[in-house]
């Protein structure tokens, strides 16, 4: 009989945490038998007893629940009950673990992000209550250790899904027009992820009458936004609606290999698993990486923007704010042009380089570590 592994997660969200929980237990269910209680569901909060399948059913519709699980394997099932006799881990934000979903058990080891160079006090009241605790970057591990975290904390990369490749011949299917990609990940404009800080400096590097190039932003078209495009009058900005933010790998991986270059002019992650998917993919990569991101900056693919030396208050969490670098715009304009100029000698650097990456950031390697946590504690 297999050793059980109760996983708490957020299956269905606006943001890039759905993508990680799945993988996360799709890995582990080659080892444990796995046991999934979603944090977004109406019984996975303690005012919500009792616990039962009625309570689960009212709360899923069939459709929501092939949604949410579709990418699971057939192991991976759905368990209502409390288990204090066996080990648990989780990929969350620690503002989840102040709803109090997650139970007592035998040894916890949440998987925790966050994207700002401190955490909240009450997150770090509640990290030090598990046995260890691990995130994805050293960044991570250093904002949970400056505000008292002291149980262990293990850094665990994200990876890579198999999609995420070169297509046939490279330049196979590239947009005619030389591109860059700026990609808005979460459900709302937002100042942490510096979209109109990145239309600005595109514009700057770029002048209307260079024809030959264009900022493709894939987000949704928030007001605000929509409001700040309109002003700016620039046909060369193009703003791509996606239906939804949880987008099939294979199309992510489409949309890489149509572009040149990927743009991330972000303020703060946790990992930056965007610019890590662009590799694999072969994509150059314009971005920040003093945060974590750095953990997989490579300079021979990668074009850093360089923090200011000012800090400013980005959102992390729906309430509160922290703190991070904010963007040196010279910098950014400074990137994208040495992204057009030198784009041919580093998209082959790029596409060489991505068959190492994949196998690297393959997520049934990253997530060894987390197996023998797990297993052995």
């Amino acid at each position: 009989m297999r050793q059980a592994c109760q996983f708490y997660g957020r299956f269905e969200s606006q943001r890039s945490l759905p993508k990680v929980a799945k993988n996360v237990a799709r890995i582990l269910s080659a080892e444990f038998d796995v046991r999934i209680w979603s944090t977004e569901s109406p019984w996975a909060f303690p005012d919500r007893s009792p616990i039962t399948d009625d309570v689960f059913r009212v709360g899923h519709t069939a459709a929501r629940r092939h949604r949410m699980y579709a990418d699971l394997p057939g192991n991976v099932h759905i368990d209502l009950q409390q288990h204090k006799d066996v080990v648990a881990t989780s990929f969350v934000y620690p503002d989840a673990v102040l709803a109090g979903w997650m139970r007592p058990h035998l040894r916890r080891y949440p998987g925790f992000v966050c994207e700002a160079l401190d955490i909240l006090n009450q997150w770090q009241i509640e990290a030090n209550k598990n046995t260890a605790i691990w995130v994805p970057s050293q960044y991570c591990k250093d904002s949970f250790q400056s505000t008292k975290v002291i149980v262990p904390i293990h850094v665990i990369p994200h990876g890579v899904e198999k999609e995420f490749r070169p297509l046939v011949n490279g330049a196979t299917g590239k947009l005619s027009q030389f591109t860059f990609l700026l990609l808005n990940t979460v459900g709302q404009f937002h100042y942490r992820k510096g979209i109109l800080d990145g239309i600005k400096a595109f514009r700057a590097a770029f002048p209307m009458e260079k024809t030959d190039v264009q900022l493709l932003l894939r987000s949704p078209m928030f007001p605000d936004l929509k409001r700040a495009i309109e002003c700016i009058g620039d046909r060369r900005v193009i703003v791509q609606e996606p239906k939804g933010l949880s987008v099939p790998a294979h199309a992510m991986n489409w949309l890489y290999n149509a572009v040149h270059v990927l743009f991330v002019p972000s303020r703060g992650e946790g990992f930056g698993l965007p610019a890590l998917e662009a590799k694999a993919a072969g994509i150059p990569v314009v971005g920040s990486f003093w945060h974590g991101s750095k953990d997989h900056y490579r300079p021979d693919l990668d074009i850093a923007i360089q923090p200011s030396k000012a800090l400013c208050r980005i959102p992390i969490s729906e309430e509160e704010m922290g703190y991070s670098y904010d963007l040196d715009f010279d910098s950014m304009v400074f990137g994208l042009r040495k992204a057009y100029d030198e784009y041919e000698t580093r998209s082959a650097t790029s596409l060489h380089e991505a068959e190492g990456i994949r196998v690297k950031y393959a997520w049934g390697n990253v997530l060894q570590p987390l197996v023998r946590l797990i297993k052995t504690g």
